[in-house]
């Protein structure tokens, strides 16, 4: 029998992330690329409502509705609904509504993000009660960033994605700035085309650090590739590095974002409104990092 929905309605914030330093150590036996990253979440986010109904549907609005209707890639919401509805026997009749803010194929996770909050919301609806373990196998059979943004806590994560130590941030959540050439960057390319050197792996002591304390010295490997694929980013990440004490700038996951990081409120407000003369046509946002589990 298939299993039954228990809930009528339910909303999610599926929110997106940034790395704070990405570096690539190898590959695995499956040719997987093996990562280490310090992965955290920003207060930028989709919302997803599931609604009962007699079938399935999917509704995209929000500012970057078009750039998702558009891709021919799989929907990686209705390829996690396949996934677990054959798994768990599951007859997916609800109405999802999706308002797009996190934009396409930019580094910030949007798409992980909302696969992992999909299984959540499954795992909801149907009073499906899986436990951890279960979870992150499922997560991983739909994207290697799909198991921390369903553990959605600042972590260290390493391995393919699958190895996750939660962090504890002794600090206020620094703010950020985040800017978007509305350049699309495909992951696959910038993996094939990755020019830095695989690295050592290095063994984090994580405890009682703080942010910048544990990515001053360290990189994200995909990010000269980036550059020589759209050399806007290393123009985008110089002005950010000039802004008022900017502690750090860099480009998040596989591009195309960038991102800088400042203690105070007022050197954010006054690089935001630096950038947006700078760079006008881009997308431009003020953000914080997110330490606690959202």
């Amino acid at each position: 029998m298939p299993k039954e929905l228990k809930n009528n309605k339910i909303t999610i914030k599926s929110y997106a992330k940034i790395n704070l330093f990405l570096e690539i150590i190898g590959k695995n036996s499956n040719n997987y690329h093996l990562l280490q990253s310090i992965i955290c979440f920003i207060d930028i986010f989709d919302i997803i409502t599931f609604e009962r109904s007699n079938k399935l549907s999917l509704s995209i609005s929000g500012k970057y509705a078009n750039f998702l209707q558009n891709d021919n890639s799989p929907n990686i919401i209705l390829k996690t609904i396949d996934l677990m509805s054959k798994q768990f026997n599951i007859t997916p009749n609800f109405n999802i509504s999706l308002k797009k803010n996190i934009p396409i194929g930019a580094g910030l996770g949007g798409g992980s993000s909302n696969g992992a909050s999909i299984v959540l919301a499954i795992n909801e609806l149907y009073q499906l009660n899986l436990n951890d373990k279960e979870l992150l196998k499922i997560a991983l059979e739909i994207g290697c960033d799909v198991p921390i943004c369903m553990n959605n806590h600042i972590a260290l994560t390493e391995g393919i994605g699958e190895k996750i130590t939660s962090l504890k941030i002794n600090e206020e959540p620094l703010f950020c700035i985040i800017i978007n050439p509305n350049i699309h960057i495909s992951t696959k390319e910038i993996f094939s085309n990755r020019l830095a050197k695989y690295r050592q792996n290095q063994k984090m002591i994580v405890e009682n650090k703080k942010i910048i304390d544990l990515i001053k010295n360290r990189e994200n490997d995909l990010e000269s590739t980036a550059i020589k694929l759209a050399p806007i980013i290393q123009i985008i990440l110089g002005e950010i590095k000039k802004q008022q004490n900017c502690l750090i700038s860099r480009m998040s996951g596989s591009g195309s974002s960038c991102f800088g990081l400042f203690k105070d409120k007022k050197d954010l407000e006054v690089a935001y409104q630096n950038l947006k003369d700078d760079f006008p046509d881009f997308y431009i946002e003020k953000t914080k990092l997110i330490y606690d589990k959202i």
